[in-house]
C-alpha cells in the first residue's frame, strides 16, 4: 500500500492533552467479548462501542506522530481493507477498487450484519501510561454515547471504537484543524484575507454553534473548546474532537455515573473566567457547563476573526494569562496591546463587509455567566444576521 494522501495527514494538535506511545504487552489488554461485527444503529446510547478487529483493521505508522499531550498521543494509521469469513460472506461491501484517494467509505449494505464506514486513514489515541487508560476508556464511552446518534458525524469526529487489543481510539483522520486554517489566514495579505474569512466565517460559526446544541442535546459538556479540538472535514465543515475533558450529564447502568472531567482539562485562553472562581460556600471550583462551553467557543471565534488569541500580550506570563482570564474582558484584551489594532480592524473589516457587527453577535457568548445568552438564543440571532 502507498503512502497516504497528503490531504489526511495535517492532524497537527488537534489530539491535544489529553493525548500517545503505542500498544501495550498483550497483559495490559482490555479483555473483550464483542462479536466482530456492530450495528450502529442496534446499540444503545450507553453501549461502549469497540472496534472490530477481526473484521478489520490498520496498520500503525509509528514514525508519524500526529498530535501528543499528558494523557495520549495520536498516530497516523491506514485501514487494511475486511477479510470476511464465511459467516459474513453474505454481505456485498462496494470498496470501489483500491484505497486510493478519494475514498468512499466502505459499507455493508445488510444494516444487520454491518461492517463499520472504512475511511481513507484512521486517527490512533493510544494512552500514555497505565493511569491514562481510564481517560481513555472515559472518552470512549462518551464518543460511543454520541456516535449512536444519527448525523453524528455532522458535528464530531468520526469514531470507530476503543481497540480493547491496546485501549486505543479509533477515530478518522481529518485533514486540517481550526488552528492551522486560522494560520493559514494569517500568510494572507489584509485583502485576501478579508475576503476568505468573509466566505468562510459565517457558516463556520453557525456548524459550530449548531454542534455545540447538539452535544447540549445530547447530554454532553465538551469542556475543552478550543481551535485545537476543532478539526475541519475534507470540505471544511468544522466537527469538535478530542473529549477527554468532557462530561455526560446523565447516568446509566452501563456508564454506572456521570462522568467527571479529568484534573487539568482546559486551556487557560479558552476558559470560562467563573470556572476559575471557586464557589464561596463550598470551596469547591463550579463544574463545566453548556454556558461555559458557549464562552469558549466564543472565544474561539473571536481568534478565528482577529487571527491569534485575544490574552497574546500576557506572553509567557502563566500567572498574567491566569489573572486576564479571571477578569472575564477578552475583547478589551484583544483590542488593546501591540495587536490591537490589527485585532479591531480585522474585526471592522469583517463586520462591513458582511452587513452586520461581529462583535456584537460575539459578545453574546462573551458576557459575564448571569447575562450569557443560552445557545439556541445565541444560533437563532446568528441565523437572523444571516
Amino acid at each position: 500500500m502507498g503512502p497516504p494522501n497528503q490531504d489526511i495527514i495535517n492532524y497537527s494538535a488537534a489530539s491535544t492533552p489529553p493525548l500517545t506511545p503505542l500498544s501495550r504487552p498483550h497483559k495490559d489488554s482490555i479483555p473483550t467479548e464483542t462479536d466482530d461485527t456492530f450495528s450502529l444503529t442496534d446499540r444503545r446510547t450507553t453501549e461502549l462501542l469497540e472496534f472490530p478487529f477481526r473484521t478489520t483493521d490498520y496498520t500503525l505508522d509509528k514514525k508519524n506522530l500526529l498530535g501528543s499531550g499528558l494523557w495520549s498521543d495520536v498516530f497516523l494509521a491506514l485501514p487494511i481493507i475486511p477479510k470476511l469469513s464465511t459467516a459474513h460472506s453474505d454481505i456485498e461491501i462496494d470498496v470501489l477498487g483500491t484505497l486510493s484517494p478519494p475514498l468512499t467509505p466502505v459499507k455493508a449494505r445488510n444494516t444487520s450484519n454491518s461492517i463499520p464506514s472504512i475511511p481513507q486513514a484512521y486517527a490512533i489515541k493510544l494512552p500514555a501510561m497505565t493511569s491514562a487508560k481510564a481517560v481513555i476508556a472515559s472518552e470512549a464511552r462518551i464518543l460511543s454515547h454520541l456516535s449512536s446518534f444519527s448525523s453524528y458525524s455532522d458535528h464530531i469526529v468520526p469514531f470507530f471504537g476503543l481497540d480493547t487489543r491496546n485501549g486505543a481510539l479509533i477515530m478518522s483522520a481529518m485533514p486540517n484543524n481550526l488552528n492551522a486554517f486560522v494560520k493559514n489566514l494569517n500568510t494572507l495579505d489584509a485583502t485576501s484575507r478579508t475576503a476568505r474569512i468573509v466566505q468562510e466565517f459565517p457558516k463556520l460559526a453557525l456548524n459550530l454553534v449548531r454542534g455545540l446544541e447538539w452535544l447540549n442535546t445530547h447530554n454532553v459538556i465538551h469542556a475543552d473548546i478550543k481551535p485545537d479540538n476543532i478539526l475541519l472535514t475534507k470540505s471544511g465543515m468544522p466537527v469538535f474532537a478530542d473529549f477527554s475533558s468532557s462530561i455526560l450529564t446523565i447516568t446509566s447502568d452501563e456508564l454506572g455515573a456521570s462522568s467527571t472531567a479529568p484534573v487539568g482539562g482546559g486551556t487557560w485562553d479558552y476558559l470560562c473566567p467563573s470556572i476559575l472562581t471557586r464557589d464561596s460556600s463550598t470551596a469547591r471550583y463550579p463544574t463545566p457547563s453548556t454556558s461555559t462551553d458557549l464562552y469558549s467557543l466564543a472565544i474561539t471565534l473571536l481568534f478565528v476573526v482577529i487571527g491569534h488569541s485575544p490574552l497574546d500580550s500576557a506572553g509567557s506570563n502563566t500567572f498574567r494569562r491566569r489573572d486576564m482570564v479571571k477578569q472575564g474582558t477578552p475583547l478589551a484584551f484583544a483590542f488593546g496591546g501591540d495587536k490591537g489594532n490589527v485585532a479591531e480592524q480585522r474585526c471592522k473589516d469583517l463586520s462591513t463587509t458582511l452587513g452586520w457587527d461581529v462583535v456584537a453577535w460575539l459578545q453574546g457568548g462573551l458576557r459575564k455567566s448571569e447575562s450569557r445568552v443560552g445557545v439556541r438564543e445565541w444560533r437563532e440571532s446568528l441565523e437572523r444576521r444571516m
